[in-house]
């Protein structure tokens, strides 16, 4: 799979103060944040759940995942696991482990490449998990990835349903993103 925005990030984009909000995490969370970047939105969450749980952030970029890496350690947080790796194939997680799976920014470049990762996505979510998806709003940029490859909240919520989830929540989170959150339909 190609590397498309490497390096680039919506975490310095967004509220963190309404993310924190909408995504509620709990401590014990077992996390999962495929195309991860630097990590900034797994680093944000393992500090929500003031390092209880375990974090696994994944990403085609080494340099990305070293650097994550890196600064868990200078965290003391050892229950982060960094993974290099393709988020479009089997991802190296046993069935249902996940509480929550976090897609940011990312699936817009899924969409077109292999959607169907979202089953793979479902294998790991445990009964009752949430898949967070964050995206940027349907406007010209920048910031952001071109308007022809953005996603609507309506285009986002057709897509997921289409693999078995069901839209639990939605929000804005900031002047350009919003997050939707999904659970699997019963």
């Amino acid at each position: 799979m190609k590397l498309h925005g490497k390096g680039k990030s919506s975490f310095d984009l967004i509220d963190k103060h309404r993310l924190s909000g909408l995504l509620r995490v709990e401590k014990g969370l077992t996390f999962l944040d495929l195309g991860c970047g630097r990590g900034e939105y797994t680093m944000h969450v393992a500090e929500l759940a003031n390092g209880d749980g375990t974090f696994y952030a994944m990403d085609l970029w080494d340099e990305g995942i070293e650097e994550l890496k890196a600064a868990a350690e200078n965290m003391g947080l050892a229950s982060l696991r960094g993974i290099v790796g393709d988020i479009t194939g089997t991802l190296p997680l046993n069935s249902g482990e996940i509480d929550m799976c976090l897609m940011s920014t990312v699936l817009h470049d899924i969409v077109k490449e292999k959607p169907s990762m979202l089953e793979e996505v479902k294998r790991v979510l445990k009964p009752g998990a949430r898949l967070v998806v964050i995206e940027f709003r349907k406007i010209q940029g920048p910031p952001g990835p071109p308007l022809e490859v953005r996603m609507s909240p309506e285009e986002v919520k057709e897509m997921v349903s289409a693999y078995g989830f069901r839209l639990a929540s939605s929000g804005e989170i900031g002047d350009y993103n919003y997050l939707m959150e999904f659970t699997l339909r019963d």
